[in-house]
Order: C-alpha cells, then structure tokens, then sequence
C-alpha cells in the first residue's frame, strides 16, 4: 500500500502523524556541568550551594537499617558438628591400582566408617558417572545380590 500511495490516498495519515507530537516519547537528555576545583575553592556562591546539598543530603532518609539481634552468648560455645564422609576420589584411586572390576571393588572396599548396602551402590554409580573418561565400561553384566550391573574396570 506504501509503495502505491493508497496508504496516503485513502487514509488521512498525513494529517494525523502531523498533528501528534512525539517528541514526550524521547529520552530526557541531562546535561551535566562539570564546575571547576578553583571555582568551588574561591567562590562564596559555590560555598553556600555546597552548604545546601550537604544539608539536603544530610536530611535525605536512607531507609530503616534492619540490624540482627546479637547473637546469644552460648550459641557458638562446643556446637561443633563432625561429619563423617566417604572420599570418592581416595576410593577411585585404589580402584585403578587394582584389577578387580568396579562393583565388585565398591562392594569389598574397606571404608573407615560403617557403609551400608545402598549406600554401597551410590558410590558405585556415582564413581562410573563422574571417572567414566578413565574407566571402560564393558557390555556384559553381572548379578549380585539381585542387583545387576556392568562390568567396568580401569583403563
């Protein structure tokens, strides 16, 4: 329509986009002024506008400070916690030292504190997911336990 004048033909555009004023849709441009050091230094006019932004500023509310209660006297006093932990990569270290295959390995490792069977075969998947770069997976399987698993042994 653009292109074969109908648009200004058939409508009244051209009085309409002349008749609004877009100018409110700009941006607001602020001009800053940048004041000379010596000009602020020597001038009392200066000084006295200086004087009322300090005190504007100063009367300015910054908002309500939440501060925290203190914290109770007996709060930190012998609340230690120990946390007994399994390091993953101390037992893929011995893992590639040895020849056995992975579940196997996971399942007859000797942990520091009491393991339980399902926690046995987190390590276990755990350890294939985060070093399969340094472990080959084989296709056959095995059954332990009524668990099925692959073979995975060291590179």
């Amino acid at each position: 329509m653009k292109d074969q004048f109908l648009l200004e033909e058939h409508t009244s555009i051209r009085s309409v986009a002349a008749q609004k004023n877009p100018v409110w849709m700009e941006p607001q441009v602020g001009y800053r002024i940048k004041l000379s050091i010596d000009n602020l230094r020597t001038s009392d006019e200066a000084f006295q506008i200086l004087k009322k932004l300090v005190a504007r500023q100063k009367n300015t509310p910054k908002g309500m400070k939440q501060l925290a209660d203190a914290i109770p006297e007996g709060y930190l006093d012998g609340q230690s916690q120990m946390i007994d932990t399994v390091n993953l990569q101390e037992v893929h270290n011995s893992f590639m030292a040895s020849s056995t295959h992975l579940f196997s390995f996971v399942m007859n490792y000797r942990y520091r504190k009491e393991v339980t069977r399902g926690e046995k075969l987190i390590f276990f998947c755990q350890l294939a997911s985060q070093y399969a770069d340094e472990l080959r997976f084989t296709d056959t399987y095995e059954i332990s336990d009524e668990v099925e698993c692959p073979l995975i042994y060291a590179k």
